[in-house]
């Protein structure tokens, strides 16, 4: 196994060791606020930042190595000399992708690769439960899943790991192409391809483009895996020299839904696999979450885990905080914190969902952002989509393209009198405390701009939690 030191970040990345000894290092860090002793501080650099400032800060929590830029050398003349190694290299963020991919190199794991427009974190938490239960597994903490958070997550290989599960997400082409080329994926997962980023990919094609990234990345031998009725799927698959498989209600599924119940708190049904019939119940309501599980059934099937472990791992993975978890209030109004993100798809899917376990249910949804130029269309059918449900909900609209899908919902039939808007989470605070009760369910959603959460907080407060 090779040393982590600074003679292994000056190979990787062609860089020099200018000053100090050959350090060691353990963590690796790009923020001083959650340095540790020993770590290697990346002085990293952009438009409105200077990590550089903060090499004495790191050196004075405990690191152990400095990997900075040769034109920075002279603004760090003043650091201890000699006690610390300092590494100079070109540019500190391309440096640490590369000492991330050789370290990756380094370790003989199988890698996931996984991505999608939705459900892709849920995914990843089911796919580290499965895997957990066969062998050692590395999985993406938090948003850890882009051009730095991928590089921090590779570094936390250790030789232990048989398994890695890597997040990607992206808002322009090219950059899932760029995080499998550092993590080098010997099975890809798309979950979804719905219109998410389509600001910076111009429409759902470019979505389909760009998360087909990862499938095209894999090697012959490797395997993609995507639901049978992924929205898409022939752009997405195009070009792919990788086997692939499918999960869903087609025959040629590899996890097959045989029966789903759709009421509640737990989504639950049967599946096949491989002639063999399974029960599946899991913490997580809704369909599209039993679409996600049968996803990590497929890659744990793939890696030799057995059915009934990866099925009893699954039935143990618990909501990520903020995605579709399920809180109650002191006076027993349940409450569905699903604020982590939203698009027109996943947004359909919680809705869909949460009225049919709550046919009168209070809807609060926020504005689903980095939708381009189709968010005012999108929003809008958004509300035809609610007002055509089955059941009695109420609609509070939040945020300036929100009003959309109120107008769209009353453009659809929906009475005015179930409807309210508001222009953020905090003013609409007390219109949905007014209208939720311990028999009337609340469903928070929107993109994480929209903090919809701090309705639940202003409710927490007043109700007690």
């Amino acid at each position: 196994m090779m040393n982590r030191d600074a003679h292994f970040i000056c190979e990787a990345t062609g860089g020099e060791l200018v000053s100090g000894p050959n350090s060691v290092f353990g963590d690796v860090s790009i923020d001083t606020r959650t340095i540790t002793p020993g770590a290697a501080f990346f002085c990293l650099k952009g438009p409105n930042f200077d990590g550089h400032q903060f090499a004495q800060d790191a050196l004075g929590k405990g690191a152990s190595l400095l990997i900075v830029e040769r034109t920075s050398l002279p603004s760090l003349a003043r650091l201890p000399d000699g006690l610390h190694g300092i590494v100079a290299v070109d540019d500190t963020e391309r440096a640490l992708a590369q000492a991330a991919a050789a370290w990756r190199r380094a370790h003989d794991v199988k890698v996931v690769g996984l991505t999608g427009s939705s459900g892709k974190t849920t995914t990843k938490e089911m796919v580290d439960a499965v895997l957990g239960s066969h062998g050692p597994t590395l999985a993406t903490r938090g948003n850890l899943n882009n051009h730095l958070g991928v590089p921090l997550t590779l570094f936390r290989l250790s030789p232990e790991h048989q398994f890695a599960v890597i997040e990607m997400g992206m808002n322009a082409p090219g950059e899932i192409a760029y995080l499998a080329e550092l993590s080098q994926p010997s099975v890809g997962v798309v979950t979804t391809v719905g219109q998410a980023h389509t600001e910076g990919v111009g429409s759902l094609d470019g979505v389909a483009d760009a998360k087909g990234e990862l499938l095209r990345a894999l090697p012959s031998d490797g395997l993609g895996i995507i639901p049978s009725g992924i929205d898409r799927r022939s752009r997405l698959t195009s070009q792919v020299s990788a086997k692939l498989e499918t999960v869903g209600e087609a025959q040629d599924d590899v996890v097959r839904l045989a029966r789903y119940d759709a009421m509640g708190e737990r989504a639950s049904g049967e599946v096949l696999i491989d002639q063999q019939l399974y029960p599946v119940s899991i913490e997580l309501s809704g369909r599209y979450n039993l679409d996600n599980a049968m996803l990590a059934l497929a890659v744990g099937r793939a890696l030799g885990v057995s059915m009934e472990d990866a099925i009893s791992a699954l039935g143990k993975v618990a909501p990520p905080a903020l995605r579709g978890e399920i809180r109650t209030l002191a006076d027993k109004t349940e409450v569905v914190l699903d604020c982590y993100n939203a698009n027109p798809q996943s947004m359909r899917a919680a809705v869909g969902t949460f009225v049919q376990r709550h046919p009168n249910g209070v809807l609060a949804l926020g504005d689903m952002l980095e939708l381009g130029v189709s968010a005012e269309e999108e929003h809008a059918h958004l509300g035809e989509f609610v007002a055509n449900l089955d059941g009695q909900p109420e609609l509070v609209g939040v945020g300036r393209l929100s009003q959309h899908t109120v107008n769209g919902a009353l453009g659809a039939g929906m009475q005015r009198v179930r409807t309210a808007w508001y222009s953020d989470a905090v003013s609409a605070a007390n219109h949905v405390g007014a209208r939720c009760s311990a028999g009337r369910a609340l469903l928070l959603k929107g993109s994480r701009g929209m903090r919809m959460e701090r309705i639940f907080e202003v409710l927490s407060q007043e109700r007690g939690q």
